[in-house]
Order: C-alpha cells, then structure tokens, then sequence
C-alpha cells in the first residue's frame, strides 16, 4: 500500500462511517480502492480488471465489474452511496459530466467525488514530473495522463453536471500541494520508499495527521446529497 492512496481514502472513509450503514460503489478505483482501507463489502468498477488480478490482503471485500464510468451497469438507485476518487482527471473532458450523473443516477444517500483541482494540482503534477525526470526515474502512467489533460476538472464542471434533485453540500480540502509533492516523490525513491511505507503502516490504524490538509490543497471530496437531506 501506498501513503498517497492513504491520504487520498482516508477522508471519505471517516465521512462513509458518519453516516447510516449502506451498500458502496467505489467507481475508478483501480484494484486497491476504497475496499483496501474499510471493513465491508464494496463494489468496485474499473477498465483495469480485464488485464490482471489483485494480490495484496484488505481489511474490506471487493466485488470487481470492469465498467466504464459514463455507462454504469447498475440500476437506479442500487446503491446507497457511491464514490469516486481520483478518476475525473483520467477522464476525457467530454464525459466527465456524464460520469458524474450516472455517480447520482445509481446512489440514494450520497455522492463523494475527489480529484486534483485546478492550478494547485497542475503545478503540483508538473513539479513531480519534473523532479522524477531529473532523477532519471520512470513517470508512473497516471501522473502522464494527468499532463495529458487539457484542463483538470473543477466545481464548476461538478456543479454543473448535477441532475435535478441533486445538491452540493460540503467540500474537503485534502492533501496539501507540499505534502502530496513530497509523498508522491519519495514513494518512486527507493531509499526514500521504505520510509513511506513505514508511515503508511502507522499511520493507518491513527490516522494520517491533519497538518498534511492544511493549506492550498491538491485534491478537493465533493460531498453530493439528494435535496431535502
């Protein structure tokens, strides 16, 4: 596992065990997901599990639908609640509405969707890359699809594609722009890497400190409720 999968999960993870006991969709999730972090049964869809198979142990159970996430294959309202993170700005920017209406179309209770925002993230992004490069590392495949982007998604885009009866009520800063440079980077140093594990582990069970939110943010969680809720 990975300190930066922590920090982005561990937010949504505290809001899910706020609220009543549901079913969850965890949509983009890659084959770690919100499974790797929560005691319980989660549904997880990606594109990726037609290529290969999870290995690492969880503490949840993943039940995996290779899925895209403009076309869920879900009925309405199967869920109670469904969340996405770190998935949009992977996401061509012509479905990325769409994605986020299936998001509401399949959940009753609630909506969680996070993702790097705006210049913060871009600057972020780009000083990794060319960090990693000075090293003579290997870019990971996400951080050059997220350079790939023409423009990161945003709450307007959010906001923007909520269907009627659908309501933002609440933003989560997470992952300061220095922690997440700072994280991201060690975890692709070997003699670093070690490190980053060790505090994953820890950190874990306690909790990763709040200091690491402070601050001008990386990534944003979306809470989306149905009106009247």
């Amino acid at each position: 596992m990975q300190l930066n999968w922590l920090m982005r999960y561990q937010p949504v993870v505290r809001l899910l065990d706020q609220f009543q006991p549901g079913t969850v969709l965890d949509v983009g999730s890659g084959w770690h997901g919100l499974s790797s972090y929560r005691p319980g049964l989660v549904v997880q869809t990606d594109l990726a599990y037609r290529t290969s198979q999870p290995l690492e142990p969880r503490p949840g159970t993943a039940m995996y639908v290779a899925s895209t996430a403009q076309s869920l294959p879900f009925s309405d309202r199967a869920f109670d609640y469904a969340v996405s993170l770190d998935m949009f700005e992977h996401l061509p920017g012509g479905i990325r509405e769409a994605s986020v209406r299936e998001l509401c179309r399949v959940a009753r209770r609630a909506v969680l969707v996070g993702f790097p925002v705006g210049r913060p993230a871009k600057v972020v992004d780009e000083t990794l890359h060319g960090l990693i490069r000075l090293r003579r590392g290997r870019e990971p495949d996400w951080l050059t699809e997220h350079r790939a982007q023409h423009a990161y998604p945003d709450r307007r885009m959010l906001t923007r594609a909520l269907p009627d009866g659908w309501l933002l009520a609440r933003e989560i800063k997470s992952g300061n722009v220095v922690s997440q440079t700072a994280v991201v980077l060690a975890e692709h140093l070997p003699g670093i890497q070690r490190g980053t594990l060790a505090l994953e582990r820890r950190w874990r069970g306690r909790g990763v400190p709040s200091i690491f939110d402070r601050g001008l943010s990386y990534r944003t969680i979306f809470v989306v409720l149905p009106v009247g809720r």
